[in-house]
Parts: C-alpha cells; structure tokens; sequence
C-alpha cells in the first residue's frame, strides 16, 4: 500500500513551479509539476492525486476552465 501522498501542481511561472516541487518533495510528497493545463490534465487521466494546487494566471486557460476540467477527471480532488 503506497502512503505517499501524490500532487499536481500546475503554475505558469517555471521558477515558481521549481521552488514547489522542490519545497513538497523535499517535504515526502510524489510529485507532478506542469507549467500548462493540458499535459497537467492528461497526467491526470492516467494517475490519482491527493491535491491539485494550481496557479490563478494559467497559460491558455482561466483557473476556473481548468478546475472544471479536472474535477470531471477526478471529482474528489482538492
């Protein structure tokens, strides 16, 4: 039974994404990091994530689009 807690952070800002992933690694977490929306949401199709973090100024798409998006994926994501 894996206990590890898998994230998906999305953020436009390369450096930004870097400090999380490297923040919440350093922390024990499994981590997906993506700087647009749609690979994040193909990932999403395919593995199961305990929270989704995701930046307000997403390239290609409103916060909001993509939440929809991943919700319909996986409904119980915070």
């Amino acid at each position: 039974m894996n206990l590890v807690k898998k994230i998906l952070v999305v953020h436009g800002d390369a450096k930004m994404k870097r400090k999380l992933v490297l923040m919440l690694a350093d922390a024990g977490y499994d981590i997906r990091a993506f700087t647009d929306g749609e690979p994040a949401l193909e990932t999403a199709r395919n593995e199961w994530f305990d929270l989704a973090p995701i930046d307000a100024r997403m390239p290609g798409a409103t916060e909001f689009e993509f939440v929809e998006a991943l919700k319909k994926i996986q409904p119980t994501v915070p």
